[in-house]
């Protein structure tokens, strides 16, 4: 269901491990700001630096629950021109409908 609100563990399976270097581009798509995202951006680097900056933009938009934590608004964000992941959002699009 495209309207509900996604687990953190799909979240960092699905996106966070797939485009782990677009977490800003996704976390201002999501209404953070830049100074927010600064306070997240990775300590350590490679992927596992990017899943933890991640994890916390998605805690981040789940508090906040604006624009709303669902897969629709994140396929939304995905598919933006700023962010590109039209490929991704499809697959993310598809698993959601066949999700019982």
């Amino acid at each position: 269901d495209l309207d509900s609100e996604p687990s953190l563990a799909h979240l960092m399976d699905k996106v966070a491990a797939v485009i782990p270097s677009k977490y800003e581009l996704v976390g201002l798509q999501l209404g953070l700001t830049l100074s927010q995202l600064h306070v997240m951006r990775p300590q350590h680097q490679g992927l596992e630096g990017y899943q933890i900056a991640f994890g916390e933009l998605f805690g981040e938009w789940r508090r906040r629950g604006s624009p709303p934590y669902t897969w629709r608004t994140l396929i939304g964000v995905l598919r933006s021109t700023s962010v590109g992941e039209v490929e991704l959002s499809e697959q993310l699009s598809w698993i959601t409908r066949k999700r019982p």
